[in-house]
């Protein structure tokens, strides 16, 4: 992921939204008040969900402690970037591009893409139509922890050309205190999700929480798409995970004008990017979610 960026999009949030955003990516359902800079060896610790990564935060202090100082000192630079950002743009010149994302290193933790054959093999169902072999992937995945979905090749084909346009995103998880927020990058036909105080403590390197592969290899034949999801389960549950599989679909799988207003936003106007706007789409959502098993889903 682009670290400038997110940087830039954190600092920001706070600022646009009188909001108080903490370290670990959560907005609580009483944080509309003005922000307060908390000191530096706070800003991780007052967090009301510390404890669920306190380990994997702590593990990182102690074993690279300039790298966690310097993570944390990583979010208190708002206001080289915003200060950028009011720069006035020479009359006539073309906006500045938006910062290219650098992926989370996906294959150091064995996150690199598979081919379906090492799934189900081919040859067995090259022959079959495109209803058993929905049948055989929704039987296959019943009994694992994982997501799995069959996806109609024109569905996924916008799906894709979206993910194109606008590789980053940020979901919220309701919480018993608020939201906790999980950023979400796609790269080819995979889509990863780490959550925000992961990426701020581990940045690139952030362990991956939820992976989500796109099997294209029918596509043209038989016109499906398979859909796997495979996540940490001890970093992430599957009701979790079947909510954000659903809110990415209704997102890049649907053409909602103010759904892809946010992610053109997030993607190329970052500092107007307000996290309210996203909890405020997930409230609307809850009317819109498929009621199909969070562990296999055909969309449509």
């Amino acid at each position: 992921m682009a670290a400038p960026m997110v940087r830039q999009i954190l600092a920001n949030a706070a600022r646009n939204n009188a909001i108080t955003t903490t370290s670990r990516g959560f907005v609580g359902s009483s944080c509309y008040k003005q922000n307060k800079e908390p000191e530096e060896k706070d800003v991780l610790s007052e967090n009301p969900f510390f404890d669920k990564y306190a380990d994997k935060i702590k593990e990182l202090q102690r074993s690279k402690p300039e790298e966690f100082q310097s993570n944390l000192k990583a979010v208190k630079e708002k206001e080289k970037w915003n200060d950028a950002e009011k720069q006035p743009e020479e009359a006539g010149a073309k906006p500045k591009p938006a910062p290219m994302p650098r992926l989370l290193k996906a294959e150091s933790q064995g996150a690199s893409q598979h081919s379906l054959d090492s799934i189900i093999k081919m040859d067995l169902i090259q022959d079959l139509s495109a209803d058993e072999i929905s049948n055989l992937w929704k039987e296959f995945h019943a009994k694992k922890d994982c997501l799995s979905a069959i996806i109609p090749s024109p569905t996924y084909e916008h799906l894709h050309k979206k993910a194109q346009l606008y590789p980053l995103f940020l979901y919220p998880l309701p919480r018993a205190q608020g939201y906790e927020f999980v950023f979400a990058q796609f790269h080819g036909h995979q889509c990863f999700f780490t959550s925000l105080i992961n990426y701020q403590a581990y940045q690139e390197n952030a362990p991956i929480a939820l992976t989500l592969r796109h099997y294209t290899e029918l596509q043209k034949d038989k016109g499906i798409v398979l859909m796997r999801g495979e996540l940490d389960t001890s970093a992430m549950g599957i009701q979790d995970a079947a909510i954000l599989a659903n809110q990415l679909q209704l997102y890049y799988a649907t053409d909602n004008p103010e759904r892809t207003r946010l992610l053109q936003t997030f993607n190329n106007e970052p500092n107007s990017f307000k996290h309210v706007d996203v909890i405020k789409q997930f409230e609307n959502l809850q009317m819109e979610l498929p009621t199909s098993s969070p562990k296999s889903a055909e969309q449509s």
